[in-house]
């Protein structure tokens, strides 16, 4: 009973941990990620690992004068995830630009720390 008590315990901080921060433990498809202090605002990017996506991902911020303060990029087979802490609120606007990225699965925005 102590071990399912405690395995319970365990999910719930990295399930805590996957929402407020973004990182990820133990997962069976995703690359382990372990989030750094966040810096500015945070967003989470789910991708195909290919070739060009990180930089078409990048390249869309630069266009709209977004300063990355941190990234994190893991992979584990044909997914990838980012973690990107940015300079400021992340509007849907590009949330959506990235979304229509190709190689892109999904776009998650983290909500601020208050």
């Amino acid at each position: 009973m102590e071990a399912e008590e405690n395995c319970a315990m365990m999910a719930a901080v990295q399930l805590r941990d996957f929402l407020l921060n973004g990182s990820i433990v133990n997962s069976v498809n995703f690359p382990s990620v372990i989030s750094s202090t966040l810096e500015g605002f945070r967003m989470t990017v789910s991708n195909h690992n290919v070739p060009g996506a990180l930089g078409r991902i990048t390249a869309i911020l630069a266009e709209r004068n977004i300063n990355v303060l941190d990234l994190t990029n893991k992979s584990r087979g044909d997914l990838a995830y980012n973690l990107i802490d940015v300079s400021e609120p992340v509007q849907e606007e590009l949330v959506e630009a990235i979304s229509d990225i190709e190689s892109v699965i999904r776009v998650r925005v983290l909500p601020p720390y208050n």
